[in-house]
């Protein structure tokens, strides 16, 4: 009987003591579990306000006051706006040594002025485009 006691309590000491070690683990896991819970409300609350910090800084009003101040900028009058083939038509008339060019057909009701009243070239419904500009324009007049 004495061997089986002796079992028996040393059985449930190492029981008693895997249970305290057990039970401290799971303490220190919890602490950890709260610290990491209250790091991500400080995170959401950091992202809260750097979202409205940011909405504000974005507004554009407040973009514009600050490029006319700061920049010296001005809106653009209506002669600074061109379409697309007035832009690609001045792109080669300034750039004459282009030999990679694609021709795509021009809009008849389009009206194209050079950009050098010097340079007079008749372009008859052509209008050449560098290699770079075609995948772009594509897609724009399939977005149109």
């Amino acid at each position: 009987m004495r061997r089986t006691t002796l079992l028996w309590s040393v059985l449930s000491v190492a029981v008693v003591v895997g249970l305290f070690i057990i039970k401290h683990r799971v303490q220190d896991l919890e602490d950890q579990l709260h610290a990491l819970n209250a790091e991500i409300l400080a995170d959401r609350d950091a992202t809260q306000v750097l979202e409205a910090e940011w909405s504000y800084l974005n507004q554009p009003a407040r973009l514009e006051a600050l490029s006319r101040k700061l920049l010296g900028m001005k809106p653009p009058t209506a002669d600074q706006t061109v379409t697309m083939e007035e832009f690609h038509l001045r792109m080669m008339l300034t750039d004459k040594n282009s030999t990679d060019a694609l021709v795509l057909d021009q809009p008849s009701n389009s009206r194209i002025e050079p950009a050098q009243k010097s340079d007079h070239r008749v372009i008859n419904k052509k209008l050449h485009v560098d290699r770079w500009a075609k995948p772009k324009i594509t897609k724009i007049k399939n977005s149109e």
